[in-house]
């Protein structure tokens, strides 16, 4: 718990409370998957035939969970039932789901959400655990929904940086595995990782954000803080029977929900998130972690 909550206060900080990560796919090339193999390693969108893993890391390059190795042929969300921390992030009993997160709405209204979530794109199911960008919203970032995708965007690169830097480090994962046994390549991979985090650790870039002057800011994104009509009525609504001191706290689902609630959920969710980043952006209270360079001589590659 000690852990979880020094990783989330750090995304606080960022405009991202409850945030535990950055979760997605990444594939590498492999010159020894057999032809029988074919119709699961490979497809029409990329060449080649690849394997594939579903990985968590965080805002300091830290690998968190990696789930098994794949064939590449399959899809972000076909993997997360043997991820961890996604099975974590949707265990009712697990203290990721029942943790309380503190927000504001836009008109500086405590609001209590619960539960820990990762940044993903929108490959992923739609549920409270996994935050994605929305699309159309990206197209207006002077809007609490626009500015926070804008915000998730960012800061979910953070994963696809960090299969960048191991593909450089670990050159088979860049130019093609040749080995047959497929454990041997997952045995590869998670050793790659291991060496990865030691690297980090080495170098005391994990305890980034640990103190005040790993940050830079705070500034701000939006011109303008005007609260539209529709999230006005949507505050009214859930303030309706409040005392004006009093937080409005939101209810979880209940066990085994359906679908539609889910993708409800997840709506909602996203959108308190959001209103939470408009507030704090016109608040002057969202920074960001220094870069490297400006914390370690020499910089580090």
């Amino acid at each position: 718990v000690e852990e979880r909550d020094d990783i989330e206060g750090v995304y606080r900080k960022m405009g991202l409370p409850g945030c535990v990560g950055s979760m997605d796919g990444v594939k590498f090339p492999s010159l020894r998957i057999p032809d029988e193999a074919r119709w699961a390693a490979q497809n029409g969108r990329y060449d080649g035939r690849k394997f594939v893993v579903n990985v968590t890391t965080l805002y300091n390059g830290m690998v968190q969970y990696s789930t098994p190795l794949f064939f590449g042929n399959i899809s972000d969300s076909a993997m997360l039932p043997w991820d961890e921390l996604n099975r974590r992030l949707n265990d009712p009993a697990d203290f990721f789901v029942n943790t309380p997160v503190p927000l504001k709405d836009a008109l500086g209204n405590d609001v209590i959400e619960h539960g820990n979530y990762v940044l993903c794109d929108g490959g992923y199911p739609k549920d409270q655990s996994k935050i994605n960008p929305g699309k159309s919203a990206l197209r207006n970032d002077q809007q609490p929904i626009g500015a926070f995708s804008a915000r998730i965007e960012t800061k979910r690169k953070e994963v696809e940086n960090l299969f960048g830097r191991l593909k450089r480090q670990f050159k088979p994962f860049s130019h093609g595995v040749e080995f047959d046994d497929v454990l041997k390549v997952e045995n590869m991979w998670r050793t790659a990782l291991v060496l990865h985090n030691l690297q980090i650790m080495e170098n005391g870039y994990d305890t980034i954000g640990q103190q005040e002057d790993d940050y830079e800011g705070p500034f701000t994104k939006l011109a303008e803080h005007v609260v539209g009509e529709d999230i006005q009525r949507s505050i009214d609504l859930a303030r309706e029977n409040l005392q004006p001191n009093e937080a409005s706290v939101v209810e979880q689902l209940q066990v085994n929900p359906t679908d539609a609630q889910r993708v409800r959920r997840h709506a909602q969710k996203r959108m308190r998130l959001a209103q939470n980043y408009f507030y704090r952006d016109w608040d002057k209270s969202i920074y960001n972690l220094k870069e490297r360079a400006n914390l370690f001589e020499p910089p580090l590659n």
